[in-house]
Protein backbone atom coordinates (compact mmCIF):
# COMPACT_ATOMS: atom_id res chain seq x y z
CA UNK A 1 0.00 0.00 0.00
CA UNK A 2 2.90 2.33 0.65
CA UNK A 3 4.69 1.59 -2.64
CA UNK A 4 2.05 3.12 -5.01
CA UNK A 5 2.05 6.37 -3.00
CA UNK A 6 5.83 6.91 -3.23
CA UNK A 7 5.87 8.22 -6.83
CA UNK A 8 3.00 10.60 -6.09
CA UNK A 9 4.76 11.91 -2.99
CA UNK A 10 8.01 12.35 -4.93
CA UNK A 11 6.24 14.26 -7.73
CA UNK A 12 4.44 16.47 -5.22
CA UNK A 13 7.66 17.20 -3.35
CA UNK A 14 9.52 17.97 -6.58
CA UNK A 15 6.69 20.29 -7.68
CA UNK A 16 6.77 22.19 -4.38
CA UNK A 17 10.54 22.54 -4.57
CA UNK A 18 10.34 23.85 -8.15
CA UNK A 19 7.69 26.38 -7.13
CA UNK A 20 9.82 27.57 -4.21
CA UNK A 21 12.87 27.92 -6.46
CA UNK A 22 10.82 29.83 -9.05
CA UNK A 23 9.44 32.14 -6.36
CA UNK A 24 12.98 32.79 -5.11
CA UNK A 25 14.20 33.71 -8.60
CA UNK A 26 11.22 35.98 -9.24
CA UNK A 27 11.65 37.73 -5.90
CA UNK A 28 15.33 38.33 -6.68
CA UNK A 29 14.43 39.81 -10.06
CA UNK A 30 11.86 42.11 -8.52
CA UNK A 31 14.33 43.30 -5.88
CA UNK A 32 17.01 43.88 -8.51
CA UNK A 33 14.56 45.83 -10.67
CA UNK A 34 13.50 47.97 -7.73
CA UNK A 35 17.13 48.69 -6.84
CA UNK A 36 17.84 49.65 -10.44
CA UNK A 37 14.78 51.91 -10.53
CA UNK A 38 15.82 53.65 -7.30
CA UNK A 39 19.39 54.14 -8.55
CA UNK A 40 18.13 55.61 -11.82
CA UNK A 41 15.77 57.96 -9.96
CA UNK A 42 18.54 59.14 -7.64
CA UNK A 43 20.90 59.66 -10.57
CA UNK A 44 18.27 61.59 -12.53
CA UNK A 45 17.55 63.78 -9.52
CA UNK A 46 21.26 64.49 -9.05
CA UNK A 47 21.61 65.37 -12.73
CA UNK A 48 18.65 67.72 -12.47
CA UNK A 49 20.25 69.46 -9.47
CA UNK A 50 23.55 69.78 -11.33
CA UNK A 51 21.85 71.27 -14.38
CA UNK A 52 19.97 73.72 -12.14
CA UNK A 53 23.21 75.27 -10.91
CA UNK A 54 24.08 78.73 -12.18
CA UNK A 55 27.22 78.97 -14.25
CA UNK A 56 28.37 76.56 -16.92
CA UNK A 57 31.59 75.65 -15.12
CA UNK A 58 29.72 74.79 -11.90
CA UNK A 59 27.30 72.60 -13.89
CA UNK A 60 30.15 70.89 -15.72
CA UNK A 61 32.09 70.22 -12.51
CA UNK A 62 28.98 68.84 -10.82
CA UNK A 63 28.20 66.57 -13.77
CA UNK A 64 31.80 65.36 -13.95
CA UNK A 65 31.69 64.41 -10.27
CA UNK A 66 28.38 62.68 -10.81
CA UNK A 67 29.57 60.55 -13.75
CA UNK A 68 33.33 60.05 -13.73
CA UNK A 69 34.77 58.38 -16.79
CA UNK A 70 35.03 54.61 -16.12
CA UNK A 71 38.34 54.28 -17.92
CA UNK A 72 37.64 56.02 -21.18
CA UNK A 73 39.15 59.24 -22.44
CA UNK A 74 38.69 61.74 -19.60
CA UNK A 75 39.32 64.72 -21.88
CA UNK A 76 36.54 63.70 -24.30
CA UNK A 77 34.23 63.05 -21.37
CA UNK A 78 34.93 66.52 -19.94
CA UNK A 79 34.23 68.15 -23.31
CA UNK A 80 30.95 66.25 -23.63
CA UNK A 81 29.87 67.22 -20.10
CA UNK A 82 30.73 70.87 -20.72
CA UNK A 83 28.62 70.80 -23.88
CA UNK A 84 25.70 69.40 -21.86
CA UNK A 85 26.25 72.00 -19.15
CA UNK A 86 25.92 74.84 -21.67
CA UNK A 87 22.42 73.69 -22.67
Amino acid sequence: MLAPACPAIAVTLASVLLLVAFQHVVRGGVQQGEARRKAFALHSDAQWRCKALTGASMRADCLLQLDPAPGGDERLRAEHVRAIALQ
